[in-house]
């Protein structure tokens, strides 16, 4: 796992690094590997192969890839960083390299972690999609909730809530498409999911819709 070393204002970068590794196909893994230099090899071959005993590069990739533009990329230090369902840190590929933000104010000692997966979406569908892809069973702060059918209900509503957007704007629903913005801005702060990155993707909905339908006041 990783740390934060000190507090951590929300919106204020973590890190960024540029990628060990970075390939666009499966085939051209074996080729990027061999061509680290030792202490490269040395950290990609340090990292998570949970389907094998006997680590091997694609395993690696496997476990530990990020989305890099339009290829797939391991970073040595984001690797380290686990996954829950409520995570404190979002990334974002930019300029070469994953950046890492603070979702919302991180303690000293307070562990940081992403999402490897869409968190819209119930919490046995995550726990499956966690299982097949990671091989563990989730058990953050979110899924552990005794409260969980709740959250069920809103993180299905978020995902439906997203093509609403989306198709009330297409289809010239302008007010529609507002609405739909205010009533997910409500739940992703009812879900602790309301980091910089979620409200400004909400908002720039927002600001498209109300800029379509010529109302210059919201669209400020």
């Amino acid at each position: 796992g990783a740390f934060a070393k000190r507090e951590i204002g929300r919106g204020e970068v973590v890190l960024h690094e540029a990628p060990l590794v970075r390939v666009a196909t499966i085939e051209a893994l074996p080729g990027a590997v061999n061509r680290l230099n030792e202490l490269d090899r040395r950290k990609y071959f340090s990292l998570c192969d949970w389907r094998s005993k006997s680590k091997t590069a694609l395993g690696i990739m496997q476990a530990n890839g990020y989305p890099c533009g339009e290829a797939a990329g391991v970073m040595f230090a984001l690797s380290r960083f686990n996954h829950s369902c409520l995570p404190n840190c979002s990334h974002k590929w930019r300029d070469g390299e994953q950046w890492v933000f603070a979702a919302r104010d991180i303690r000293a000692g307070e562990e940081l972690c992403t999402s490897y997966v869409d968190v819209a979406q119930a919490r046995q569908d995550r726990r499956d999609a966690l299982r097949d892809q990671f091989g563990f069973t989730c058990r953050c702060a979110a899924c552990e909730s005794p409260r969980w059918t709740e959250s069920d209900d809103r993180r299905r509503r978020l995902a439906t809530l997203d093509d609403d957007i989306f198709a009330h704007i297409r289809q010239g629903r302008y007010d529609r498409a507002l609405a739909a913005c205010r009533d997910r801005i409500q739940l992703l702060h009812l879900e602790g999911l309301d980091d910089p990155a979620n409200l400004l993707r909400t908002c720039n909905d927002a600001f498209q819709a109300a800029d379509h339908a010529g109302d210059a006041q919201q669209a400020a």
